[in-house]
């Protein structure tokens, strides 16, 4: 089997999912009765659309090296594992609790963590600086994530107002470290020039 071919089954999925998924939202909206069989699908279809974006994220850096695409097969089996366990939870084959609630937080946000990780593997640095800032926006977003997990699985608490106020500056510092990366790549790759 021709490997381009291979690579993109999974593309295809994650498109068809995501479009179906839209369509099947857009019907609830404007034709249903929301009652629990549609709110479940409604819910089950924004999953599909969520884990489909996260899967869209890390396809985008297989063909950028042997590192990236070990990294991206990783979190495809991720993705597939937390929609699995969204949908068992949505549509109740299994006792709905709290708990079952804060593992889907804490799935989510490692999701989003890891498409974001995707992302910035993409970035093929330009300057030594570029490459320590792209490792220390990793690790941020690790540490955030951790953070993020722990609350959930807490209760939605912290004991000490300090850890909020830590985890607000170290979002922010994620996210800055997510903008600025690749801008500051690409003026570095066009004014080296």
């Amino acid at each position: 089997m021709n490997t381009s071919r291979f690579r993109r089954i999974p593309l295809i999925i994650f498109l068809t999912a995501l479009c179906s998924s839209a369509a099947v939202g857009i019907w609830i909206f404007l034709f249903g009765e929301f009652g629990i069989t549609e709110v479940d699908i409604l819910l089950t279809t924004i999953a599909l659309t969520y884990y489909s974006l996260a899967g869209l994220s890390s396809m985008a850096v297989r063909k950028v090296g042997k590192i990236q695409t070990y990294f991206s097969n990783l979190c495809l089996i991720f993705y597939t594992l937390a929609f699995i366990y969204t949908v068992v939870v949505i549509w109740g084959f299994m006792d709905t609790d709290l708990l079952e609630v804060q593992y889907i937080l804490v799935l989510k946000t490692v999701a989003f963590s890891l498409a974001q990780i995707s992302l910035i593997l993409l970035i093929q640095p330009s300057k030594k600086f570029i490459k320590i800032l792209k490792f220390v926006t990793v690790v941020f977003i690790a540490v955030v994530t951790t953070l993020l997990s722990r609350f959930f699985l807490n209760d939605f608490e912290f004991s000490k107002e300090l850890t909020y106020r830590l985890l607000g500056v170290l979002a922010i510092i994620d996210v800055l470290g997510t903008l600025t990366t690749p801008v500051l790549n690409s003026w570095f790759k066009r004014y080296q020039k």
